[in-house]
């Protein structure tokens, strides 16, 4: 059976077909990497998360099998509310890239002295050709 021909019947059945359409899909989803592949780029998968239904129920048996056939991040991806979730996590992301920064900073500062101490050193010798304590 081919799965482009189930797919429309996903998107638009009544709960009662719905089943049946889970049913055959479950059956697939497991032995067939081009299906599993097709059924995310289709937009399948998010319906499927999508579906209300009662834990428990033959349909719940249904979208655990299908989701089985996906890593987990995938089916959170397709989830509703992912995008809302994620977003929340930007807003209370604390970046710890200033930090860096600044370490970085005070690090180059240091070198810069040190630098700066060597070639005032290395001037002041170079004047002073006759001085001894020349390194």
């Amino acid at each position: 059976m081919l799965l482009s021909s189930l797919e429309p019947l996903l998107f638009s059945a009544d709960p009662n077909i719905l089943k049946y359409v889970l049913g055959q899909y479950s059956k697939v989803l497991p032995e067939d990497p081009k299906a599993r592949r097709l059924f995310v780029t289709s937009g399948a998968l998010r319906k499927v998360q999508e579906i209300e239904t009662k834990p428990g129920s033959t349909l719940f048996e249904y979208i655990s099998v299908i989701n089985s056939c996906f890593p987990d991040e995938i089916v959170r991806y397709f989830s509703p509310g992912y995008s809302d979730s994620l977003l929340e996590k930007v807003e209370q992301y604390s970046p710890q890239l200033m930090t860096v920064l600044r370490e970085t900073n005070s690090e180059n500062v240091d070198v810069q002295t040190d630098l700066t101490t060597m070639v005032d050193d290395l001037s002041e010798c170079n004047q002073n050709m006759d001085m001894v304590d020349c390194k």
